[in-house]
């Protein structure tokens, strides 16, 4: 929620504005410098309280526990859900927890995670939004009424008196 919170905030608008032109931003005057600092810091605090929740969860947490290589599979499978959405990073977090139950249930297929890596590029290759843009797509086809690019735009309503000026003028 927090993260919704920031993106949809004055701040959010900021780093859409930068991650769409640096150079526009830096001549309206915004400091990139100070904005790049701001996402260091907020992404870095994010990390230490996912840290601290993994180490509460596990009940100790060392040096191991945190490797680089251990994280690989995290950011595929956030790229893989969407790495521009909230629920992206949702659904590769409920797709990291259900690989864990599936391979515990299925000891007998060892290459699962090589298949699905396999898979999630494929899968990238053919979608670079990722699953939870994917699925907005479907859902907006099905459902046209609930989308905001369908919408029917209200019609304009005028005064007299600008109908009277706008048939004067032409």
């Amino acid at each position: 929620m927090l993260v919704m919170w920031v993106r949809r905030g004055p701040f959010g608008r900021r780093l859409a504005a930068m991650r769409d032109s640096q150079v526009a931003c830096a001549t309206l005057g915004m400091s990139l410098a100070r904005t790049k600092l701001l996402v260091f810091m907020l992404s870095a605090a994010m990390a230490g309280l996912a840290g601290a929740l993994y180490g509460g969860l596990k009940g100790s947490a060392g040096p191991i526990d945190f490797q680089m290589f251990q994280s690989l599979p995290i950011l595929l499978l956030a790229v893989l859900g969407g790495i521009t959405t909230a629920s992206g990073a949702l659904i590769g977090g409920l797709a990291f927890a259900f690989l864990g139950v599936l391979q515990a249930h299925v000891p007998s297929i060892g290459g699962l995670t090589f298949l699905l890596t396999g898979l999630g590029a494929v899968s990238i290759g053919r979608n670079p939004n990722g699953i939870s843009f994917m699925i907005s797509q479907r859902l907006r086809r099905l459902f046209p009424r609930f989308s905001s690019e369908t919408a029917a735009l209200p019609e304009p309503v005028f005064d007299e008196e600008v109908e009277r000026v706008a048939a004067s003028a032409g």
